[in-house]
């Protein structure tokens, strides 16, 4: 692999279209399927990394695909990353200084 290419390399390479099909199918099946504990955490802590490596380069997006998720998925997620973290609410105040301009979302 090239220094050009910074791929992670596993044992078994899995391609962005395997992973995106995988997704696909979740996103797309049976609203009551429920993933082991063990994927959901790989694939949030993935997911908030590179969302937050690219934060302050790459272009605004929003975090999430809206007709996905609801108040109630993001309320609950959110109270359990700043659990995992030890953020409290108020400290959230701080961060928030750092955060670009209120990107647009509602057409995306």
């Amino acid at each position: 692999m090239s220094e050009n290419n910074p791929a992670v390399q596993t044992e078994h390479q899995v391609s962005t279209e395997d992973v995106t099909s995988f997704l696909d199918s979740v996103l797309n099946g049976p609203a009551d399927r429920v993933l082991p504990p063990e994927l959901v955490q790989k694939l949030f802590t993935v997911a908030v990394q590179h969302y937050s490596r690219g934060y302050e380069t790459g272009p605004a997006f929003p975090p999430m695909l809206r007709n996905h998720v609801n108040a109630t998925d993001v309320s609950t997620c959110c109270i359990e990353m700043l659990r995992v973290v030890d953020l409290e609410l108020f400290e959230l105040t701080f961060w928030g200084g750092r955060l670009r301009d209120t990107p647009e979302y509602e057409n995306r």
